[in-house]
């Protein structure tokens, strides 16, 4: 696939057939939004067509302003992703080794935590840690300049739930740490390290850190009494950091997923360990991959084959309950993808 879509983004189809790719994805999408499983955009894409790219719902319904593929959308774990993929655009450059450990890079962090994990546990999720810091699910606070590193390495009593290394276990705190491993090896914040690792080598103008103000982003909404409300909870996405604050739009999120079909970012050796779950040893795993993120008023899945050279991304500003009938949706989509001939 060509790294820089904008060609056939901007080819995107302009009528809607049922008998084809475009007609029948949009079919399976405005069921999903006639039953309240979907409120977004959406893109499908093959090689270098795009089968499908458009939205149902808006970005308020409030005042009715709808949503495109610039609207802005919080990621939530879409973002740790992009810090996978700093991390191995810094082993590209030779500036970190994923099994040094945590001590060799972040040498103030909990010393009886920090010399016994390494950098690749703590990608893998091996590294015992637990899920989160806080029981409200808060997460970091920056610093003035902008750096989260020092809050974490003032953390004391961090304690393993499981020996490093045996167990496969989510946790945010462990993500968060890699922020601050990126953090120390660049001597920027997360957001600045992101931005020349990843964002201006791809181009992407739409993402970053979700800011104090959220007025120019898709409004989190929830189904209540037959129709589509903002959904008033707050929730402190901005201190999720490196595991859960970052905003894309649907253009940039397909430029990122798509740089994984080259190495217009990151080395074949780097996009084989991405794929490979990180291991650097044994056989090589299917070059795919799905990840979902949730947070309360936005759910989002993105879903990469490059067995079949298909991507699909859904981005939904709403919550979304049952979740499996999203994540069910998206799957036939990436389904009828793989199966068109085009």
């Amino acid at each position: 696939l060509n790294p820089n879509p904008e060609t056939a983004l901007a080819a995107s189809v302009s009528a809607i057939a049922s008998d084809s790719p475009n007609g029948r994805i949009a079919d399976i999408l405005k069921q999903g939004f006639d039953q309240q499983y979907f409120h977004g955009v959406a893109l499908a894409m093959k090689r270098d067509l795009v089968l499908y790219k458009g939205a149902m719902g808006a970005a308020d319904e409030a005042t009715g302003e709808g949503s495109d593929s610039k609207t802005r959308f919080v990621l939530c774990s879409l973002s740790k992703t992009f810090t996978q993929v700093a991390i191995l655009k810094l082993v590209d450059q030779g500036r970190l080794d994923l099994d040094k450990t945590l001590a060799h890079y972040r040498p103030g962090f909990q010393a009886d935590i920090a010399q016994k994990i390494t950098i690749r546990q703590l990608l893998q999720m091996r590294a015992g840690l637990p899920r989160e810091i806080h029981e409200d699910r808060r997460g970091v606070t920056y610093d003035a300049k902008g750096f989260a590193g020092p809050y974490l390495d003032g953390l004391s009593e961090i304690v393993f739930e499981t020996e490093p290394g045996t167990k496969k276990s989510y946790s945010n705190l462990g993500y968060w740490i890699l922020g601050a491993v990126i953090e120390t090896v660049t001597e920027q914040p997360y957001e600045s390290a992101l931005r020349t690792l990843v964002f201006d080598p791809l181009g992407l103008t739409d993402t970053g850190l979700i800011s104090v103000n959220r007025d120019a982003l898709a409004k989190p909404h929830e189904w209540q009494d037959d129709h589509w409300i903002i959904h008033e909870k707050k929730f402190p996405i901005r201190s999720r950091y490196s595991s859960g604050a970052l905003v894309s739009s649907l253009d940039d999120l397909t430029r990122f997923y798509r740089s994984f079909w080259s190495d217009v970012l990151l080395s074949a050796s780097s996009r084989r360990l991405f794929f490979n779950k990180f291991a650097s040893v044994g056989p090589d795993l299917p070059r795919t991959f799905r990840v979902v993120g949730y947070i309360p008023g936005n759910t989002n899945v993105v879903m990469v084959d490059l067995e079949t050279d298909t991507l699909v991304v859904a981005l939904n500003n709403a919550d979304i309950m049952p979740a499996n009938r999203f994540l069910e949706m998206v799957q036939t989509i990436q389904a009828e993808a793989s199966a068109s001939g085009q």
